[in-house]
């Protein structure tokens, strides 16, 4: 994310976002793709959390970035979920 609001930021290149000019950057074209519907997202005030067995990443993500998570936990992993 970081990388592409970098590249997109750069003056030069500000007004070739709409022009063929970034078809020649397959790179560019790949992170405009995956990162362009989150460029406006805001992190979540609140994580729920259903299965943390199969969102162990998601709980992760969250510890680091400080979210508070609720989860509905069962006896099998009590380690993963504070």
């Amino acid at each position: 994310k970081k990388h592409f609001q970098d590249f997109s930021a750069h003056p030069k290149l500000k007004d070739a976002f709409t022009s063929s000019l970034f078809d020649y950057f397959p790179r560019f074209k790949k992170m405009q793709k995956c990162f362009e519907g989150i460029m406006t997202h805001n992190i979540p005030d609140c994580l729920v959390i259903i299965n943390p067995n199969q969102n162990s990443m998601a709980i992760l993500e969250a510890n680091q970035l400080q979210i508070p998570i609720v989860a509905l936990v069962d006896s099998n992993i009590p380690t993963i979920t504070d």
